[in-house]
C-alpha cells in the first residue's frame, strides 16, 4: 500500500468502490475480477508487468507534460 498509506485497505477500496472485506479477500488470494485490477492499475499507477510477474519498474513513468508550439 505504498500510495495509500497506513489505512490502505479503506483508502483503496473505496477508490475501487468495493468492500474493504473485498479487497482483503482478493489480498488472500480470491480471484480478483478483471474489471478491479484495471481500476487498480490507473488508480496507483502501477506497471501492469511488474503486477503479473514482479520484475521490473514497480510503477509507470509519469509522461511528461506536453509543449504546445505555435
Amino acid at each position: 500500500m505504498d500510495r495509500y498509506g497506513e489505512d490502505g485497505v479503506a483508502t483503496l477500496s473505496r477508490a475501487l468502490e468495493i468492500p474493504a472485506g473485498t479487497w482483503e479477500h482478493f489480498e488472500d488470494g480470491v480471484m480478483i475480477p478483471a474489471w478491479v485490477i484495471l481500476q487498480f492499475i490507473v488508480l496507483t499507477g502501477v506497471e501492469p508487468h511488474w503486477l503479473l510477474t514482479g520484475e521490473g519498474e514497480r510503477f509507470r513513468a509519469r509522461p511528461e507534460k506536453a509543449t504546445h508550439r505555435a
